[in-house]
């Protein structure tokens, strides 16, 4: 009885182990699946991956759409007739199918379309071709009847995206917003927010007995207000200081004025440039195509940049020693070379530069390498060195420039900015003079005795 006991004991305290091990599995596959499930409903939630043409392809038809128009296409069978269709188009509403059959599609648009500017048209006798232009077209539509699936309009991407299609005064406002946008979902922060500090920090290192503490500089009036109210609270320090800091404020912003207008300047330059020559002289004078690193590849050196910083290559003998380096970064010269030997490179720099922040190294002992990191990080760079043959910056790619990458308003923002710029080229209205015009024509319409003549809507 005894061994039957033990035995038994034995089998108690083994039997368990199982029972938990499957127990544990099954949880573990309960997470999983819970997880699982739980992306599921997130990722649709936000809406299915578009296809090609940034619409979807369902069961009984397919659409596609850029921010102007949709393009739809409904399959019907091999040699029907136009006769034998039915396509109501209304300004929220669209019912297509075939007369005496149930329809194909029959509900409300996702937004409102222009009657007057849609069509439709049999296709090879065998598909149906409806083109609907939207009333907004600076949107993207999420589905084309409500109630069916959805896209998610974040990965639907323009026609034309490419930052090189912009003149320069958009392309710039462009590349400040993705950048800022960049440095927000990585918590840095944004352009203005660097200038800001470089600026208190220049004050900081100039008038060392001045308090700082309480300084806000949301804007350039308020730099001017906090300095102000921090040198009368302060006894030490004497009018003339305030001065000083006031001036190198002053200055400052005149440069970044300066900096801001020369995209103005450069439209309006290429405006006034009417002849054929000009306009060919103008066409050598923006630069050369930049290499894959929107930078040149020169005898001497090649560079490369980004909006933040700057890539700098130098060949050297192999199996030099960073002893034998010269290597001399100031906020706006560069000097390079080997020591008792003239200088590789030797002049100013494009623009200026962060110098705590500039590194340099020898790679595999035949290659010097340095880093550049820009005080304005969100412009781009003709040139290395003042005189050195220059790049066409329109020209120039960033890292990611995909419109998918930035948040919903920023990109509708940007997508404006776009379409309105494709549209000026094209001397065709934006959309603020487009949707000027619906309103006219709607106005019209109401009151057909009142004379709008002379009526003007700039906004």
């Amino acid at each position: 009885m005894a061994i039957i006991s033990e035995d038994i004991m034995q089998e108690d305290e083994t039997s368990p182990q199982p029972q938990q091990q499957q127990a544990a599995a099954a949880a573990q596959k309960d997470n999983s699946s819970t997880e699982a499930e739980k992306k599921e409903t997130e990722e649709e939630s936000k809406g299915r991956q578009p296809n090609s043409g940034n619409g979807l392809d369902l069961d009984k038809y397919s659409w596609a759409q850029q921010l102007p128009e949709v393009n739809l296409t409904v399959p019907v069978p091999e040699g029907t007739k136009g006769r034998s269709v039915v396509c109501e188009i209304k300004k929220d509403r669209l019912k297509v199918g075939l007369k005496g059959q149930p329809p194909i599609i029959d509900g409300e648009l996702h937004k409102p379309v222009k009657v007057e500017d849609c069509f439709w048209s049999i296709e090879d006798g065998r598909s149906l071709s409806i083109l609907l232009t939207k009333r907004n077209r600076s949107e993207w539509w999420k589905t084309l009847i409500k109630g069916d699936p959805e896209i998610d309009t974040q990965r639907a991407e323009p026609e034309s995206s490419k930052l090189s299609d912009l003149d320069p005064e958009t392309r710039q406002t462009v590349e400040k917003m993705m950048f800022d946008q960049r440095q927000k979902q990585m918590g840095l922060p944004t352009s203005d927010e660097m200038q800001n500090q470089d600026m208190l920090k220049k004050l900081k290192s100039q008038y060392p007995d001045m308090d700082f503490s309480g300084m806000k500089m949301p804007s350039k009036n308020w730099i001017f207000q906090e300095i102000r109210l921090s040198c009368s609270l302060h006894g030490s320090q004497s009018s003339r200081d305030r001065a000083a800091a006031m001036a190198i404020i002053s200055e400052d912003i005149m440069q970044e004025d300066e900096a801001s207008t020369q995209p103005q300047q450069q439209a309006a330059a290429v405006k006034e440039n009417s002849t054929e020559v000009e306009k060919k002289e103008k066409e050598e004078s923006k630069g050369r195509q930049p290499n894959s690193g929107n930078g040149l590849d020169l005898d001497n050196y090649s560079w490369a940049q980004q909006l933040p910083e700057v890539n700098i290559s130098v060949p050297l003998p192999e199996g030099t020693k960073a002893r034998f380096v010269v290597c001399e970064i100031k906020k706006d010269h560069l000097k390079v070379g080997l020591k008792g030997q003239p200088p590789i490179i030797d002049g100013e720099l494009h623009k200026p530069v962060k110098v705590e922040d500039c590194f340099w190294s020898i790679e595999d002992g035949s290659l010097m390498s340095i880093l550049l990191t820009k005080r304005n990080q969100s412009d781009w760079w003709k040139s290395l060195i003042k005189g050195d043959p220059e790049i066409d910056t329109q020209r120039a790619e960033p890292e990611s420039s995909k419109l998918s990458d930035l948040d919903p308003e920023t990109r509708q923002t940007v997508e404006k900015m776009m379409f309105d710029q494709r549209q000026k080229q094209m001397g065709l209205p934006t959309s603020e003079e487009m949707q000027n015009q619906d309103m006219l024509k709607k106005l019209k319409s109401q009151y057909p005795d009142m004379d709008f003549s002379g009526m003007k809507m700039p906004s």
